[in-house]
């Protein structure tokens, strides 16, 4: 296993987890205790909101609301990919769709930068908007609103001309966490309130899932389970969890 690897699987235990020692690393990765000692310097170089303690790593309780967006890009980065190619494959053609901002979504639009069918892109991303901009076959439309900072967002949408001028037919989005009691949730309330807005504009929703977001709730719910179409994770998710959440949402697996 390449150190790489090892690290994102580290990241993502200690998210599931909240904290974890040197040893249970060393044993689940059946590696040395300075390995994984090496690792967590790295990892905590690199993800300020994961501190390093005697004996272990634990996840700072701001972690899902502060961690910047390059962080979150890199986070689980493989899920990632798997999630937008299942994504990739529920588009039609002259289908519009709405993407939100999300790292998740970001790979959604480097899987689009090459389409070869016709596609109306409504997105409140900034970087989404000029990944795909030369690609001939899209047409792309930024919401028009406030761009949050140190971001690439646009929240806070001045009015819904742009939304109501259009059918839109699918609507991806992430979140910071998922739930089964409160379900899908955000920690910036002015996305929450247009993720809301969005979601009532659109004929089918499409959840983003990585394994990291399961049974986290954060600082506010834009949407239960059954008021969204699909949700789209991978088989990192414990099938026990996804059979759970089945019961509330129809989920697909990459």
């Amino acid at each position: 296993m390449f150190a790489e690897e090892r690290q994102q699987i580290i990241l993502k235990t200690v998210i599931e987890n909240k904290s974890i020692t040197v040893k249970e690393l060393a044993a689940l990765l059946d590696v040395s205790m300075p390995t994984i000692r090496s690792d967590i310097d790295i990892i905590c170089a690199n993800f300020p909101d994961i501190e390093r303690t005697h004996g272990g790593i634990v996840l700072s309780n701001k972690f899902i609301h502060q961690t910047p967006y390059e962080e979150r890009k890199a986070l689980n980065l493989k899920e990632k990919q798997s999630i937008a190619n299942l994504a990739i494959s529920l588009i039609k053609h002259k289908d519009t769709i709405l993407i939100d901002s999300s790292s998740t979504s970001n790979e959604i639009a480097n899987k689009l930068i090459n389409i070869n069918v016709k596609v109306t892109i409504i997105t409140t991303g900034i970087n989404i908007a000029i990944k795909l901009k030369e690609n001939p076959n899209l047409t792309v439309i930024i919401i028009g609103g406030v761009l949050k900072p140190k971001s690439n967002t646009i929240q806070n949408s001045f009015d819904d001309s742009v939304i109501n001028a259009f059918n839109i037919d699918k609507y991806f989005f992430s979140a910071s966490g998922v739930s089964l009691k409160n379900g899908f949730s955000d920690y910036n309330y002015n996305e929450v309130v247009d993720k809301k807005r969005f979601l009532a504009k659109c004929q089918q929703s499409i959840a983003l899932i990585d394994s990291s977001k399961f049974n986290i709730d954060s600082k506010s719910s834009f949407a239960q389970l059954k008021e969204v179409d699909y949700l789209i994770t991978t088989q990192a998710v414990d099938k026990m969890v996804i059979d759970q959440y089945k019961k509330y949402v129809k989920v697909l697996t990459a």
